[in-house]
Parts: C-alpha cells; structure tokens; sequence
C-alpha cells in the first residue's frame, strides 16, 4: 500500500500546484501538468494507494476556484479506480 500525502501550503499557483503533484506521486516527465492529465494518470494507479490531502483551504486561498476542480479531479479518480481512497485534512 502507498500513502500519497499532498500539502496545500506549496500548491501556491498552479504550477506549483502541478509540480507537487508529479513529485508526490512519482508521474512521469510527460506528465501534462493539468487537471486531465491528472485524471488519466491516477487511472493508472493500480497499487492500493491512500491519498492525504493536507490543508486543504490553504490550498484553495492561493488557487480559488481551480482547487475546487483539482479536488474534484482527484475524488472523481477514486470514484472510478478502487485501488484509490481519499482523504482530506
């Protein structure tokens, strides 16, 4: 089982928010850096794979909307890949 544990207090811009991402879990270099590329590549997740999500609403001051989204992505890849579960702190 893997523990992914992302923290909303480096998701700062987009960017940063994406660099994050691929580091924590472990994507590829082509990873696309977006909410698409995102949804396919935790698709392919097929390790049991628990998902933290720290600080939230710190991630949401720097991203508005677009964390909302990011979030969104994530519980629609758990929804669609049982090797995923959610957390979010």
């Amino acid at each position: 089982m893997n523990i992914v544990k992302l923290h909303g207090k480096v998701m700062t811009d987009k960017v940063a928010a994406h660099t994050h991402l691929m580091l924590q879990f472990s994507f590829p270099a082509y990873y696309g850096r977006n909410l698409d590329a995102l949804y396919d590549l935790l698709g392919e997740i097929n390790t049991k794979t628990i998902i933290v999500f720290y600080n939230f609403d710190t991630a949401k001051f720097h991203l508005g909307a677009y964390a909302d989204s990011l979030l969104e992505v994530i519980r629609d890849s758990v929804k669609d890949n049982s090797a995923l579960e959610l957390v979010v702190y």
